[in-house]
């Protein structure tokens, strides 16, 4: 019996020995840890929080408002509480930076020191907001397609001088239908609502932080400048666009979608796109109490995009109808030699039944099967190019899929 008692007593000693030893062990990785998370902290570099910004390439403030009104309206207005409803735009952009931490800077709240001569400032940049309003039919109402365009932005401001350092492209997208064709003011209280709160379900700074959070860089390791820098409208493309915006309006915001998903999908930064002569000229960018202009860096591989069809064709009488869509996309090099030529004809994917009684408008069907065409073509570069998809909207599958390999390596890699 005493052996047995002294037995037990060995055996709880040892478990519960055992089990101090593994909390002890627990706790101190659980330490090294902290610490570990800590260093990485500290050894991040800082970057200054800027405010918001309206980022184009306008000749006056005027010019610029008019790609985004809504945004530029809320930031020029300087006295909140009084005279803009209580609202501040600027409040709202940094209170989001609450949610979110960047895995390569710390961002710090607060004003650049006076007698600080370099440094880095972080700035959620607009650079046009766009609504695309259809019929939808008696039964349906009206629908709204509304986009609010963008880049996360790091600039090194230097005496008597600012920088581009890094972006990441954002685009914010809302589709709505509504029973009553909708005011002017109440389109923009939708872009309001988008910006200051998430009552809609989304807020584009909350959005733009979150998708940059892992991939905006301050440090990049070395890399290319790619950038998207010619956009060619055909006629009958051009004949369906301009009824709900101008023709240079569309270019930049083709330019503006394809840059942003292509970034996203190779992974890869790429330049805030600049059309045709505007390549050699400097982003104005505008902040509530002061501007700068800002020189891009220049593309070393450039990227074409030329919408040549939209071909509306409808079936079974009328029940199917689709949105065919063509284009041709080309990248040069550095010494303006065209290394790729890829095209597109976006035909089967573009259908869709049609319900009774609705109406299928072209001013807002094309645009979108264009978008969906720009979104694939950009996802064949993350890598994986999809056969399927090539298969279903090129002529020459064989030939386009090894394009698309060797252009990826060639820019990205």
């Amino acid at each position: 019996m005493i052996v047995r008692k002294e037995s037990n007593i060995i055996r709880h000693f040892l478990v519960a020995f055992a089990t101090a030893l593994l909390l002890l062990v627990a706790l101190s990785a659980n330490a090294q840890d902290e610490a570990a998370a800590k260093t990485d902290a500290e050894d991040k570099p800082t970057v200054v929080w800027g405010g918001v910004s309206l980022a184009s390439y306008a000749n006056t403030p005027e010019e610029q408002r008019k790609a985004m009104p809504v945004i530029g309206e809320m930031l020029m207005c300087k006295h909140t509480a009084a005279g803009c409803g209580g609202v501040d735009v600027e409040a709202a952009a940094r209170d989001a930076l609450n949610a979110v931490e960047f895995n390569d800077f710390n961002v710090k709240i607060g004003n650049v020191s006076v007698s600080q001569q370099q440094g880095y400032i972080i700035t959620p940049v607009v650079t046009s907001e766009t609504v695309t309003e259809a019929f939808e039919g008696k039964d349906f109402g009206y629908s709204y397609s509304y986009r609010i365009f963008g880049n996360l932005m790091i600039l090194e401001f230097l005496p008597g001088e600012v920088k581009y350092v890094s972006a990441y492209p954002f685009i914010l997208k809302r589709f709505d239908v509504q029973p009553q064709r909708l005011s002017k003011a109440q389109q923009q209280k939708v872009f309001q609502d988008l910006y200051l709160s998430n009552s809609l379900g989304a807020n584009y700074f909350e959005e733009m932080y979150r998708a940059a959070e892992e991939r905006l860089m301050l440090r990049y390791k070395d890399h290319n400048y790619v950038q998207v820098n010619e956009v060619v409208l055909s006629e009958e493309v051009q004949g369906v666009l301009k009824k709900s915006h101008g023709v240079d309006s569309w270019k930049q915001q083709i330019a503006n979608f394809f840059e942003a998903n292509l970034a996203r999908e190779a992974e890869s930064p790429i330049l805030p796109s600049a059309l045709g002569d505007r390549t050699t000229e400097k982003l104005q960018l505008v902040f509530r109490d002061a501007s700068t202009q800002l020189t891009v860096p220049p593309a070393g591989y450039s990227i074409g995009i030329d919408v040549r069809r939209f071909i509306r064709h409808e079936a079974k009488g009328g029940k199917v109808v689709c949105f065919m869509v063509g284009a041709i996309f080309t990248v040069t090099d550095p010494y303006g030699d065209q290394i790729g030529e890829l095209k597109f004809a976006r035909r089967q994917d573009s259908c869709g039944v049609t319900m009774p009684g609705a109406v299928r408008s072209n001013t807002m069907y094309f645009p979108e099967s264009m978008y969906s065409l720009l979104l694939q073509v950009a996802k064949q570069f993350d890598g994986t190019v999809d056969d399927k998809f090539i298969q279903r909207n090129v002529q020459k599958p064989a030939g386009v899929k090894n394009q698309i390999q060797k252009l990826r390596k060639t820019m990205f890699n």
